[in-house]
């Protein structure tokens, strides 16, 4: 009798463990809503929102020879437009914070600059887009982190920061900013990491042995 009752809850502790499992894996999706891919502060970026932003780069990637390129697929591709949003969201607020101003004309003068070098190179804006692996509607947001970036370096070497700390000082500020507006991340482009200002992978197969 008793090895009858033993052969019954051994059978039944699978699927116990298939349950637990199923559980983790809502919990873990479940960052929000599974349709939020990103939060900053109170301001929303849902997955079909961020996959757009991949459409876009694909589509475009089939205009150019991508032959020669080193280029993102997949969950890399989905984590660098995941955090392409986050990174703009977060420089928006220490730009807020800092007191630079980007202007529309700024961005034009630099997205003009880009592409005299990349003529001179006998290159084209639009493969050095794809080649980066960003979509052409981003550019505006991706030239603005990197001139807000740059007025604040100005900032930080006014004030007395060696060169060679600047770029590391920079992270430092985006890494506290994103701390404190509260940077929320769908598991599935993987985990915010506020010490480098950057989303990294997670096993989202809580241990299982996929693709071997």
């Amino acid at each position: 009798m008793r090895s009858k009752i033993k052969s019954k809850y051994t059978n039944i502790k699978p699927i116990f463990t298939v349950i637990f499992a199923l559980t983790a894996a809502i919990s873990l999706a479940g960052c929000g809503q599974i349709s939020e891919g990103i939060q900053v502060g109170q301001t929303k970026v849902s997955v079909s929102q961020i996959q757009k932003s991949i459409d876009e780069i694909l589509k475009e990637r089939k205009t150019v020879d991508t032959s020669q390129m080193q280029l993102l697929f997949g969950a890399d591709l989905a984590r660098s437009q995941a955090q392409l949003e986050i990174r703009s969201l977060v420089i928006d607020q220490v730009a807020q914070e800092k007191k630079v101003q980007i202007t529309q004309s700024d961005l034009e003068q630099r997205k003009s600059q880009i592409e005299t070098r990349l003529s001179d190179q006998g290159a084209t804006l639009k493969t050095a887009l794809v080649g980066a692996s960003l979509g052409s509607s981003n550019l505006d947001k991706f030239l603005k982190i990197i001139l807000v970036s740059e007025k604040l370096s100005d900032q930080l070497k006014a004030a007395g920061i060696p060169d060679a700390q600047l770029e590391s000082e920079v992270s430092k500020i985006m890494g506290q900013t994103s701390k404190n507006l509260k940077v929320n991340v769908n598991p599935r482009y993987g985990k915010w990491n506020f010490e480098t200002a950057s989303i990294e992978a997670v096993d989202n197969t809580l241990g299982a042995v996929v693709n071997r």
